[in-house]
């Protein structure tokens, strides 16, 4: 049975993806990754294809994407 067959109302589901690297990796590369997913991510077609598909892209710093995902 689906949720709203099994009483659940108004149930919202989500993912994200984020790019990750193994720890010890300088801060020097890390920032260099960040720059350029940014680039990437502010590219009108990259944005474009990715809202079709249903995907708010947010590019946010390494110490943001730490705090979310967590240690």
């Amino acid at each position: 049975p689906t949720l709203i067959e099994q009483g659940v109302k108004d149930f919202a589901s989500g993912t994200w993806a984020g790019i990750i690297a193994p720890a010890g990796v300088p801060k020097e590369i890390v920032d260099r990754m960040s720059l350029e997913a940014k680039k990437a991510l502010a590219d009108p077609e990259l944005k474009k294809k990715l809202e079709q598909q249903g995907i708010v892209a947010m590019g946010t710093t390494p110490e943001e994407f730490k705090a979310f995902v967590g240690e």
